[in-house]
């Protein structure tokens, strides 16, 4: 009997494990834009523009700025593809807003901080 509770343990452990994976990577590919909004950040620019879509957007403000990013890149411009079937990342703005959310609310204080001090960020736009 004690083998079959040991068993029962293990089993339990490896189902925990495989869902504290599967969210370390959800929250890992995710609050992309979040994530962009800081990491594009080159004294006081973003870059929201991708391949496929150009975005509509002038500036964004540092709060909130990674669902203001997915905002922006949900509204874009679509380019035109000629044809070829391309994946279009921008599907993957949707699941993005909830944890771009988290994401911007863990970092409001400092993101108040940089609001008040550089103002909004710029977006870059790329040549058509």
């Amino acid at each position: 009997m004690s083998l079959l509770k040991l068993w029962s343990v293990k089993l339990k452990l490896y189902k925990f494990g495989k869902v504290l994976m599967v969210i370390a990577l959800l929250f890992l590919v995710s609050a992309c834009g979040t994530f962009k909004s800081f990491s594009n950040n080159d004294n006081g620019k973003v870059r929201i523009n991708s391949s496929l879509v150009n975005s509509k957007c002038d500036e964004i403000s540092y709060l909130y700025s990674g669902v203001q990013y997915d905002f922006c890149l949900l509204h874009a411009t679509r380019r035109n593809t000629g044809g070829h079937i391309k994946f279009d990342s921008v599907w993957f703005v949707w699941p993005d807003f909830l944890f771009s959310a988290v994401a911007d609310t863990l970092v409001l204080p400092y993101t108040a901080y940089k609001q008040v001090v550089d103002g909004n960020l710029k977006v870059v736009k790329d040549p058509q």
